[in-house]
C-alpha cells in the first residue's frame, strides 16, 4: 500500500507552501504598482519571516526532502 504524498503534508508544509505565494505576491505588486524602493524594504522586513518558515518547512516531521 503506497503514501500518498497528501499524508505527509502537514502544517509547515503548508506554511511553506502561504509563505511562497506571499514572495511571488510580493513580486508581483512591485511589477504591478508598488516603486523599487518600497518593495525592497517589505524584503527586508519579512525576511527573517521568510527564512523561519523555509527552515520549518524543510526540516518538518514528515518531510521526506
Amino acid at each position: 500500500m503506497a503514501i500518498s504524498n497528501w499524508n505527509l503534508f502537514d502544517m509547515w508544509g503548508a506554511l511553506f507552501a502561504v509563505n511562497l505565494c506571499v514572495l511571488m505576491g510580493i513580486i508581483v505588486a512591485f511589477w504591478m504598482t508598488v516603486g523599487l524602493i518600497t518593495t525592497l524594504w517589505v524584503l527586508l522586513a519579512y525576511s527573517p519571516i521568510s527564512l523561519f518558515f523555509f527552515n520549518r518547512g524543510l526540516m518538518a516531521g514528515k518531510a521526506s526532502c
